[in-house]
């Protein structure tokens, strides 16, 4: 079977430019936004536009609670990219990760003594 791909493999890599490329970031074409413009217009001229929102997370939740036909709630809209809710996830992974530590460490602490009891007094 390995045998059978490898003449594929070959072919493919032969076929394909995999050099690795060099290029300034402000150089390189941009990839995704001709796509997503291109389905845009394709939309506007089916009857799918009063379908479609485009929603941009700055505008807060009133375009989109309009457009989903239910009342905007009072809570202040979640924000859990802040820098400061970053840092409190790190610290509680760092706290937690030394908490099992400690457990791990601990277990193995009276492993070591109960064997070893067991052999002194064995």
């Amino acid at each position: 079977m390995a045998d059978a791909v490898r003449p594929q493999v070959r072919r493919h890599v032969a076929e394909t430019d995999l050099r690795p490329r060099v290029e300034r970031r402000d150089e390189r074409p941009r990839q995704g936004g001709g796509v997503l413009q291109r389905l845009y217009r394709r939309g506007e001229g089916s009857g799918v536009a009063e379908r479609l929102l485009v929603f941009k997370v700055t505008d807060g939740r009133g375009p989109l609670c309009d457009f989903l036909g239910v009342p905007i709630p009072n809570e202040p809209f979640p924000n859990l990219n802040d820098r400061a809710s970053i840092k409190k996830i790190i610290r509680d992974m760092i706290i937690g990760s030394y908490v099992v530590l400690a457990g791990v460490a601990l277990a193995l602490a009276i492993a070591v003594a109960v064997g070893g009891l067991w052999w002194w007094l064995g």
